[in-house]
């Protein structure tokens, strides 16, 4: 109104944006227009909003994902990236629209300006992932489009909607948008079905329904917020307010129930910023209940579990948290908190938070970065916190007002609500952040701590798997056990550094750490084998773990080679005695004959060299090696003509061994699982020909 628009858009601040929009797609902005041209403004003005959302979204936290907000983020880009492709725009150019949005609106909001390189390279990304997938998805739904229209229908199909979103990513909306411009309605109800029973077959995450219809959500109001002790009382005396079995309320519950209920007080923590629920059991008056989960809403905690002894009612309790998982589990969180500092310190103060989960057995967290870490940064992060542990930091947590907590620097989580107080954990000068978690009372207490695995999980989105204490502990003495039982395997001097030997070779043979000595000791074995059954020595270079692994699998290829060229040169050798006993079935000349240890390369060679020494008749070789049966079956062109076939003769012998096979009318192989049947192979084998070559005579009268 101040400025005389007609719309937001044209007011100063937004046409920052929106002409940086209209130079990239190379579309100019005409205000007031109408027709075609609005047409056009109607997009740029889509693109400009879109983006300016996606860089707020992502300096929150709120990156593009699968679910949740972050499938929101993910369907503005590539709206937005439609959008400017109908402009004539094929190119990623959607993430040089993210500095006009920080000139714009920067000084306002800072800290999209502390975060564009960020924005920037995740908009880029995702809009050059979307475009790989784009002119196909296009294609398809012109396709789609024809069949229609040609079909006379006035509706488009639910089905190919559902293809066009699963498949190459199209928002559904986009898609009915483009079928509208067509005159054509889209069938919504189709979409939905086929999107819930889509959902029913990938559900694998764990969804937890806290208030169902029961007993417990319409005593919601009644029961009130639950007090937690559990910072500081891990075996509490309480009450058991309310129990309830399949939604229904109950005053007692035999052994064997699955059950939940409400305590008065409790020491549980319920999962919640990542941090899992306790496990644990209460005792009543002749009973006792296993918790299998612990979870709240709008204060009332609800605790699932099992009565494992007597009959459970309300009434006094004893509950006592599993106090080694608690333990576990809250040095697992507040090396989170020191790895979250360690990161920034190492990459850059662009990192945050995007997730957790911290549990007994370790820890995932999920940061903003937009490359792989090396391993000298790995290093270098693994150093950072294992100082900050063996300082032995006070960990004191502190509830206060807000912005207290801010003044002090204290890290909260983009996307988070907070209220008005706060709970603070601080260590030492290493890290504060806000958090309601459970945690050591020092650093020292934590003990150890490794970083196991870093892959990417999105664009711009990091994950760090870890493990701390005696989980950490385990590890380190895992891979000392292994690492010396290979070395033993093998013979050679025990690795300095049994972390970087053993993950090569796990990482190499694609196993983890307890089944790697069996995979090593399986082909060391295998080779050595080979090796005697050449008559060979075994020959292994290098002294340390790695090269001489590296040096089994090059002896296992020289050995390889080595027994193939054995096999071709006993295969051959035996030529002159198959060409010179010949049988005659119904006129043809038979050679049959069993070369013992020959492979399946060495059989097909012999083969082919006795039909060329031959010239006319039928071959059949086989061959037992390894506890199997080869088959090699060759038919000469002037049997062919007569209607035998190879592969028709294999399909017939196969079976006698265990096996199958097939080929060419002049070529066929086959093999088994019986070498014990050859013997009866053979002996069938003059009536399985004769038979066949009676049938292939009746067929050419």
């Amino acid at each position: 109104v101040v400025q005389g628009k007609r719309n937001n858009f044209d007011i100063d601040l937004l046409q920052v944006i929106v002409q940086r929009v209209a130079g990239l797609a190379e579309t100019p902005y005409v205000e007031g227009a109408s027709g075609e041209q609005e047409g056009r403004n109607a997009l740029l003005r889509r693109i400009a909003d879109h983006v300016r959302a996606v860089t707020f979204c992502i300096t929150d936290g709120a990156v593009p994902g699968n679910s949740g907000r972050g499938y929101i983020v993910r369907r503005l880009i590539r709206r937005a990236t439609l959008d400017i492709n109908r402009l004539g725009q094929d190119d990623c150019r959607l993430h040089e629209v993210v500095s006009s949005v920080v000139a714009a609106m920067g000084d306002a909001y800072p800290e999209i300006a502390q975060r564009q390189g960020l924005c920037e390279q995740i908009l880029l990304s995702e809009e050059r992932s979307f475009r790989r997938t784009l002119g196909r998805g296009l294609e398809l739904f012109q396709r789609a489009l024809q069949r229609h229209q040609d079909e006379g229908a006035t509706v488009f199909s639910g089905d190919d909607v559902f293809e066009l979103f699963t498949t190459y990513g199209f928002p559904h909306e986009v898609t009915a948008e483009l079928a509208e411009a067509e005159g054509l309605s889209w069938d919504e109800e189709r979409f939905t079905q086929r999107m819930q029973e889509f959902a029913d077959i990938s559900k694998g995450g764990r969804s937890i329904e806290v208030f169902q219809a029961s007993a417990l959500r319409d005593a919601k109001a009644e029961l009130g917020a639950t007090t937690f002790v559990g910072y500081d009382a891990l075996d509490h005396t309480s009450d058991l307010l309310m129990l309830e079995v399949e939604g229904e309320a109950v005053n007692q519950a035999s052994s064997g129930s699955t059950v939940r209920f409400v305590l008065s007080q409790t020491p549980f923590y319920a999962e919640a910023g990542g941090q899992v629920a306790d496990a644990g059991q209460i005792e009543g008056e002749g009973f006792v209940i296993e918790i299998s989960d612990v979870q709240k809403d709008d204060g009332l905690v609800i605790h699932s579990g099992v009565v494992r002894h007597g009959t459970a009612a309300p009434g006094p309790v004893r509950a006592a948290v599993h106090v080694p998982s608690r333990s576990a589990t809250a040095r697992h969180h507040s090396v989170t908190h020191l790895l979250h500092a360690a990161l920034a310190d190492v990459l850059g103060d662009h990192v945050e938070q995007q997730g957790s989960k911290v549990e007994p057995h370790g820890l995932r967290f999920d940061f903003s970065h937009d490359t792989a870490l090396s391993a000298e940064q790995i290093a270098q992060v693994e150093e950072w916190v294992s100082q900050a542990i063996a300082a032995n930091h006070r960990v004191q947590c502190q509830e206060m007002p807000i912005d207290q907590a801010r003044a002090m620097g204290a890290k909260a989580l983009f996307g988070e609500k907070y209220g008005n107080v706060v709970r603070v954990v601080r260590m030492g000068p290493a890290s504060t952040e806000l958090c309601g978690g459970c945690h050591v009372q020092y650093t020292g207490d934590i003990a150890a701590f490794r970083i196991v695995r870093e892959e990417a999980i999105s664009a711009g989105i990091r994950r760090i798997q870890a493990v701390a204490g005696g989980v950490a502990q385990d590890l380190m003495e895992q891979e000392q056990r292994i690492a010396e039982e290979l070395a033993e395997i093998l013979d050679c001097a025990v690795p300095q550094d049994p972390r970087r030997d053993v993950g090569v070779l796990a990482q190499a043979f694609k196993v983890g750490l307890d089944a790697l000595p069996e995979r090593v000791r399986s082909q060391y074995q295998h080779v050595a084998d080979q090796a005697q059954s050449l008559g060979l020595s075994l020959h292994l270079q290098g002294d340390d773990l790695v090269t001489r692994v590296r040096s089994l699998g090059d002896e296992g290829k020289r050995l390889r080679k080595h027994a193939e060229q054995h096999a071709a040169h006993k295969a051959l050798s035996a030529i002159d005695d198959v060409v010179a006993t010949p049988q005659q079935v119904a006129g043809v000349d038979l050679y049959a004959h069993t070369l013992h240890g020959v492979d399946g390369k060495a059989l097909r060679q012999a083969a082919e060299q006795v039909l060329n020494k031959v010239q006319s008749g039928v071959v059949v070789l086989a061959s037992d090696l390894d506890a199997k049966a080869l088959l090699m079956v060759a038919v000469s062109s002037d049997y062919i003509d007569r209607g035998l076939k190879a592969g028709a003769l294999v399909a017939q012998l196969a079976p006698l061994i265990g096996g199958g096979g097939g080929g060419k009318p002049d070529r066929a192989q086959a093999g088994g699982k019986q070498p014990q049947a050859l013997p009866q192979l053979f002996a069938q084998l003059p009536e399985i020909l004769e038979a066949q070559l009676s049938s292939t005579a009746g067929e050419q009268r």
